[in-house]
């Protein structure tokens, strides 16, 4: 007798379970479950049915009383062994009422094997909301978090920021390469040397030599028109240094350059050309170039006193001082012929 009433009880429940399998089933999630008032939370809803069934994605509206749906993912379907199958959908929802709020329960449209179409629901969950401790409108409080912002004049505003401090940052580099090359120009200089010694030394100098036997003709062009610019600045007294080729092209007639006004006009175009350009320089000009600048030197110096009669050139009897142009000059000479 007892076996008897346990094997009809496992019928009963297999049968059950059989029945239970065949039957859509409805549930739904929400996080967090406790929030404050046009807080946003994500609404979850899910379906399960057995082969043979079908169900539709519910269609959320805008809003409710309660709140607001902001927007659903797109449903998602895994399929199962067996032909189970199971639909998720999530939602965002903002909720401005207070208290225990019901969350939505939106009828899905269910279709069996034989086709016959029902609808069902999933079982309604309660969200709790906590007020705002002051008599606030709650459409307020969310309406504040969506104000809408002008993007196009937020994009205006950063790009001329951005331009701004790109232009910034270009004017800084500028000032400092600037104070750089006079400061370097300003220690090199000796405090008591005239232009046209300082001009003549350094146009024999080994800076110049070097450049010239690597035959690179950038930095060549940029130290020779470096020497002929700050001669001319220390003898007629205009900011050679900081003046481009056109605004000392256009100052020559006001200088007293003794025929040197096409030689100095062609030198400074070839240099910008080599500088700026990285046009080549014949190898020939290199030379003449710098014998030109020394001639310019040399004829446009200031005109100083008949110097003592010595025994030879830039050297002064026993106990007097030695004339320092006549000794620039004479070194000047000597690399000329050795170049020659």
């Amino acid at each position: 007798m007892k076996r008897a009433f346990l094997l009809a009880l496992g019928l009963l429940l297999a049968g059950a379970g059989a029945a239970f399998a065949h039957e859509v089933v409805l549930g739904a999630s929400v996080t967090p479950q406790t929030v404050s008032m046009a807080q946003h939370v994500t609404y979850t809803l899910f379906a399960e049915w057995p082969e043979g069934w079908n169900v539709a994605p519910p269609r959320p509206p805008a809003a409710t009383d309660q709140f607001d749906v902001v927007g659903c993912a797109q449903p998602v379907i895994h399929d199962f062994p067996g032909g189970h199958r199971r639909l998720e959908m999530a939602c965002d929802l903002v909720v401005f009422g207070s208290g225990k709020v019901p969350l939505p329960a939106w009828p899905l449209r269910l279709t069996d094997s034989a086709g016959k179409v029902e609808t069902d629901t999933p079982p309604e969950l309660i969200l709790e909301v906590v007020a705002p401790l002051v008599d606030q409108d709650a459409r307020a409080i969310k309406g504040q978090e969506n104000i809408k912002r002008d993007w196009l004049k937020i994009g205006l505003i950063a790009a001329a920021a951005a331009l701004g401090a790109a232009l910034l940052v270009v004017l800084i580099v500028w000032l400092v390469r600037r104070l750089r090359r006079r400061g370097g120009k300003l220690a090199k200089a000796e405090p008591d040397e005239p232009p046209d010694i300082r001009a003549l030394r350094r146009l024999v100098g080994p800076e110049l030599e070097a450049w010239l036997f690597r035959q690179e003709a950038k930095p060549y062009y940029s130290e020779l028109t470096d020497i002929v610019r700050e001669y001319l600045e220390g003898r007629f007294h205009f900011p050679a240094l900081e003046r481009t080729t056109t605004e000392i092209l256009a100052d020559l007639r006001g200088l007293d350059l003794k025929g040197h006004e096409d030689f100095l006009a062609d030198l400074l175009r070839v240099a910008d050309r080599a500088k700026f350009a990285g046009l080549p320089v014949p190898p020939g000009r290199w030379t003449a170039d710098r014998d030109g600048a020394r001639k310019l030197v040399q004829d446009t110096r200031p005109i100083l006193a008949p110097p003592v009669a010595t025994s030879a050139v830039g050297v002064a009897p026993e106990g007097e001082a030695a004339d320092p142009a006549a000794a620039a000059e004479t070194a000047a000479d000597e690399t000329g012929e050795k170049k020659a």
